[in-house]
């Protein structure tokens, strides 16, 4: 759905701009196909469903295919689901079902051609339960005697489904028994010759490359004057706008202020430049997740509501009357892997923009932890699929618990592949950052990170550290006025700086102790 939606906004074929349009082109159309057991078993299917019609998230509805084998991995159907149908799922949406018998080409054309018809009419969700069954084991080593005796023994007394139709067809006189047997051979074949065909090497990784070099070249140096102006217009708003009291002087004032002093320059200011330094540049930028509009810590406001209208107003959809990239806030509804995973789709369809998913606390991040697993960290290898997606996992939040406040960055570090890392530290598969300043955040999000320290010479003892246990470390040592104590903050853990790191050590010469203080 996430590559539908991107593929849409590519081609200016679909709902995205506004939350109230409701038009779809002709070019671009979701369909996906299920295992029975699967669509009954896995829960982002649910999930799925449930973002079918949601602003940000629709595609003009799916077209469903099951393949309804009656049997999922071994189990047999009635161990699989507690429903009648495996398609029992689609009335939690009141989405039509058609049920058609895959003995039946024909009639399985014809529920396809109504299922077509319906989506393109409608453009709601539609499924096809196409009720078959498998012959033969759930792999190349599998025996299904083993453990669904009864239902095999049905498998094997039958013919085929190719064997069916090729008789039907003989019966109508459409074919003869020597035309079946030349097209059979003639197929087969085909099919021998193409897989001598197949190279077994390595795949060619070059192409690969291109897809995420726009988002991993980016100069993240910006004019100081453009920076300004960026973060002033991310507070302006309508003059008949009526803003909530409590933003007006802490959101918007605050932060004008702050452009006017020049220095304390909060998150989400570092942010909204970031974002609208892009969107000047001609990126599209898209940020999903609970409550992303305001912040799930009420930090970035990123669009504002009407306190009378209930109208929402983005700010930085106005930095200028032509301006080339648009920002695109998306509230989620209560889901992790199935909205996740829409934007790993985006972000593998659309390599040009910045599409970001932002976990609502640290421990929210684990209810999308198959994604991560199965997609973003092992879809380079696995299908030679890139993405520039980026995960905002909040970490160290104070007083929420132990597993609320962490956003495992260990589990991140042990899913990076930095077994053949390049000087410039492109071939991992995931970059993994624990950010201290909101320059450093800014930097991130426009492709590098960056850090300033003491005086060298002076150093005698060095701390490494991450994240915002920097602040306590530093507050202590300015009360101790310890300048012999360097803080190496380091924020880049995944591919592991080791030159970096190296070469900022070699800075401490005289220092006589180094350690990692966590």
């Amino acid at each position: 759905m996430g590559k539908t939606r991107a593929r849409q906004q590519s081609l200016d074929d679909g709902n995205y701009s506004s939350v109230n349009a409701l038009r779809w082109g002709t070019k671009v159309i979701n369909l996906q196909i299920h295992g029975d057991a699967a669509f009954t078993g896995q829960g982002i299917n649910q999930e799925t469903l449930h973002l079918s019609a949601l602003p940000h998230f629709e595609v003009g509805g799916s077209i469903h295919l099951i393949v309804n084998n009656q049997l999922g991995f071994t189990t047999p159907t009635e161990r699989g689901k507690s429903s009648r149908h495996v398609t029992d799922l689609a009335k939690t949406i009141s989405a039509p079902v058609v049920h058609v018998n895959g003995d039946f080409p024909e009639m399985v054309m014809k529920a396809a051609c109504l299922a077509v018809e319906y989506q393109r009419l409608f453009r709601k969700e539609v499924f096809v339960n196409m009720n078959c069954y498998r012959q033969w084991g759930h792999n190349e080593l599998d025996d299904p005697t083993f453990t669904n005796p009864a239902l095999y023994r049905i498998i094997h007394s039958r013919r085929t489904v190719p064997d069916m139709y090729a008789a039907e067809l003989v019966k109508l006189g459409v074919l003869t028994n020597d035309d079946v047997t030349n097209i059979v051979e003639t197929h087969n074949g085909w099919l021998s010759e193409e897989l001598k065909k197949v190279d077994a090497s390595k795949p060619e990784w070059s192409s690969l490359k291109q897809a995420p070099a726009a988002v991993t070249t980016w100069d993240t140096g910006v004019e100081q004057q453009l920076l300004r102006y960026v973060a002033a217009k991310s507070v302006a708003y309508p003059h008949n706008f009526n803003i909530h009291p409590h933003l007006l002087k802490t959101h918007v004032k605050g932060r004008l202020n702050r452009l006017t002093e020049g220095s304390k320059i909060d998150w989400s200011t570092a942010e909204a430049m970031a974002f609208g330094s892009l969107m000047y540049q001609g990126f599209n930028v898209r940020i999903s997740g609970q409550d992303v509009g305001r912040g799930t810590f009420s930090q970035r406001h990123a669009m504002l509501v009407d306190q009378v209208t209930d109208d929402m107003y983005i700010p930085l959809n106005d930095l200028s009357d032509d301006q080339a990239g648009h920002l695109e806030v998306v509230n989620s509804n209560l889901s992790e892997e199935a909205v996740l995973g829409f934007e790993y789709g985006m972000s593998i369809e659309s390599p040009n923009n910045l599409i970001i998913w932002e976990a609502q606390f640290g421990d929210f991040f684990t209810g999308a932890q198959i994604i991560v697993d199965t997609f973003i960290t092992s879809g380079e290898t696995k299908w030679m699929m890139c993405t520039g997606l980026v995960m905002l996992l909040p970490h160290g939040y104070d007083g929420a618990g132990p597993e609320h406040s962490s956003c495992r960055l260990e589990r991140l570090l042990q899913l990076s592949d930095s077994s053949e890392v390049s000087p410039d530290g492109e071939d991992v598969n995931i970059h993994v950052a624990n950010p201290t300043t909101p320059a450093q955040y800014f930097h991130l999000l426009r492709g590098q990170a960056s850090d300033v320290e003491v005086v060298a010479n002076k150093v005698r003892r060095v701390i490494l550290v991450s994240g915002k246990h920097y602040y306590a470390l530093h507050k202590h040592r300015c009360n101790l006025d310890a300048s012999d104590i360097a803080i190496v903050r380091l924020e880049g853990l995944s591919p592991f700086p080791t030159l970096q790191l190296q070469q900022e050590l070699a800075k401490y010469g005289r220092a006589t102790l180094a350690i990692w203080l966590d």
